[in-house]
């Protein structure tokens, strides 16, 4: 898993402890400061991790400040984030199993190296329960999943009523065929034939 991770100043040497955690774990991590304690503005880390998880190039952020608060405020104005303070197992909990949160935030001055390899264990316990039940989906319905793979490579596109088809165990429709630009309706037709005035009789 690719876990991008950023702090501000206040959160240096914890972010420093969870990096090292992290790769222990076998996670890839991408550390894009900041690389010492002095002060710097929280905002601009908050943006690069929750820019880089919107747009798919991580897996997951962590943010490191002194309560967690202020990089969940700046994080969750990416359109896409849904960033929260875990600082505590529940919390870390209700995040990941309720929220679907792809941002975990941090606060140094409120846990410790202990707390916080808690809070990535009950995390890790989430990941693996929603993974086992989205493999158990898949096989469940593999027969719906190729068909809509089929329809898909036959017809480049599938429909509501295509999708319908394949959920109940029909055999899907073809795709509704749409009018080229040059063809013209029947209302169209209808209404020029309508719209033809009678040649009026000769005096």
């Amino acid at each position: 898993m690719r876990i991008v991770i950023g702090a501000a100043h206040a959160g240096f040497d914890l972010k420093e402890v969870l990096a090292g955690y992290l790769r222990h774990r076998g996670h890839e991590v991408v550390d894009i400061g900041t690389n010492s304690d002095d002060p710097v503005d929280y905002p601009d880390y908050a943006e690069k991790v929750a820019t880089r998880v919107a747009a798919r190039q991580a897996d997951y952020g962590v943010l490191v400040c002194g309560t967690g608060v202020g990089m969940m405020l700046a994080a969750n104005k990416v359109p896409g984030i849904r960033a929260t303070p875990c600082n505590d197992t529940l919390s870390a909990h209700f995040a990941r199993a309720h929220n679907n949160g792809n941002v975990l935030t941090m606060g140094s001055r409120l846990l410790d190296e202990a707390t916080m390899q808690k809070v990535d264990s009950e995390i890790r316990r989430i990941l693996d329960e929603q993974y086992a039940l989205a493999r158990k989906i898949l096989l469940e319905n593999r027969d719906k999943v190729e068909a809509m793979t089929n329809a898909l490579l036959e017809w480049e596109t599938i429909d509501a009523d295509q999708i319908g088809d394949i959920m109940t165990g029909k055999p899907p429709r073809p795709p509704k065929a749409t009018p080229s630009a040059g063809t013209p309706t029947s209302a169209a037709n209808d209404g020029g034939a309508q719209g033809a005035a009678a040649p009026a009789p000769s005096a």
